[in-house]
């Protein structure tokens, strides 16, 4: 039979604590990086093709809702406006759930007094960035303007 050292426990616990610690904080993947303006053409194709959305929800959405809003996102903070309202808010620093190299998924707590997800998850592709909005069952498109 063989026979643990007392030293065994404290030599589990330390490597259990190395571990933790190489686990990765979520970050903001480097395709990320950049200004984004939501793609109205895109959009708008994935809004007609859903069932979730009726039609004075359509008619809204069609009237000018998409292709004005503007993301841009630095490495540790950023900003979200429309491009015809005037004020463009200050950075902040972003507030992120998970990432991978592909996606990045963002805590919004604000939404929830809305009725509305409070996590979002992006992903991008080259110079194309989507999120799905599940309370409507359509993604919304964004084109990178700025690297």
């Amino acid at each position: 039979m063989t026979r643990l050292s007392p030293f065994t426990p404290v030599l589990v616990l330390l490597a259990v604590a190395a571990l933790a610690s190489c686990s990765r904080e979520p970050r903001l993947p480097d395709a990320f990086v950049g200004t984004w303006q939501s793609d109205a053409e895109l959009t708008l194709e994935s809004v007609r093709a859903s069932d979730k959305v009726n039609a004075t929800a359509r008619a809204g959405f069609e009237a000018g809702m998409f292709g004005r809003l503007v993301m841009e996102f630095r490495k540790t903070e950023g900003r979200q406006y429309f491009i015809d309202e005037g004020e463009v808010p200050p950075f902040e620093p972003h507030s992120i759930v998970d990432s991978g190299d592909e996606f990045v998924t963002f805590s919004h707590p604000e939404l929830a007094e809305l009725g509305l997800p409070t996590e979002r998850t992006f992903y991008v592709d080259g110079d194309l960035l989507a999120v799905h909005i599940e309370e409507w069952g359509f993604i919304e498109y964004f084109r990178r303007v700025e690297q």
